[in-house]
């Protein structure tokens, strides 16, 4: 839900939580609670499904707050990568708190510029970078997995436009794909324009966070590993076929998905 982007202020490293004496917090509180009031109101939610239709369901996504944004592709560089201009070797993609890693092989891109013999030691590379990125304020590594190679399978991401190496970043983290070398590899999470002028230590990272998006220097993100409690939505279906007051057990969105048909292959992340 878009307002727990924009106003799940409740971690003491976010930039804005002690603002205004922690009235901003409350405020920000009582915004998504109403919206949450507004949306359990909407007719069109609360009343069974339409003719012809067969099954309605509905979730209340979930976020984690979040209080600090890791520039992977800047940590990428200073470890010595090219992940920019026409000679890059890798690029992370990313969503939120998962990003995946792109080695820019000649055999899978257009414009490769890594041989295959050698994508084992970038990748190699790749993960030393990320896994020795850690939380300047407690020294704890700030990203929950990187994988690679065998253990892309083991979390069903061994798919042909999956990256070569994945990422998760622990709780209170973003990632962010953007490549901006006058930015530090770590900057606050927040889109508003009092906090990022307060913590910006350059014109360039003010600039980084004027244009942040919803889910990457926002309040709140989704997009951990699932697990954690508070990633957990709650889950309604209304239909002919859904058995009446049932207590569901947990459930994924792999359970309800739909399979998709004539999807067209993803365009190239790197060339």
């Amino acid at each position: 839900m878009a307002l727990e982007h924009r106003y799940l202020l409740v971690d003491p490293r976010q930039a804005e939580y002690g603002d205004e004496d922690g009235a901003r917090r409350r405020r920000f509180a009582g915004f998504i609670e109403r919206g949450y009031r507004k949306m359990d109101r909407h007719p069109r939610l609360v009343a069974g499904p339409v003719a012809g239709e067969r099954l309605r369901h509905r979730q209340r996504p979930r976020m984690i707050p979040t209080h600090s944004v890791v520039l992977l592709n800047n940590a990428l560089a200073a470890g010595g990568l090219r992940v920019g201009g026409g000679d890059a070797e890798v690029r992370a993609i990313s969503s939120g708190a998962s990003a995946q890693v792109y080695v820019n092989a000649r055999s899978r891109f257009a414009h490769g510029t890594v041989d295959d013999a050698g994508v084992p030691a970038v990748v190699a590379r790749v993960t030393g970078i990320l896994r020795a990125l850690r939380d300047p304020v407690t020294g704890r590594p700030i990203l929950r997995t990187v994988a690679s190679g065998g253990e892309l399978a083991a979390l069903h991401l061994d798919n042909a436009h999956a990256g070569d190496v994945y990422v998760s970043a622990e709780p209170g983290w973003g990632l962010t794909g953007r490549f901006d070398p006058a930015v530090p590899v770590i900057v606050p999470s927040t889109l508003s324009p009092d906090a990022r002028e307060r913590v910006s230590r350059s014109a360039a990272e003010r600039l980084f966070l004027e244009k942040g998006g919803l889910n990457e220097l926002s309040a709140g993100v989704h997009g951990h590993r699932p697990g954690d409690p508070r990633t957990q939505a709650i889950f309604y279906a209304i239909g002919p076929d859904v058995p009446r007051g049932r207590k569901l057990a947990p459930s994924r969105w792999v359970d309800v998905a739909r399979p998709c048909s004539g999807s067209s292959a993803s365009q190239s992340p790197i060339s």
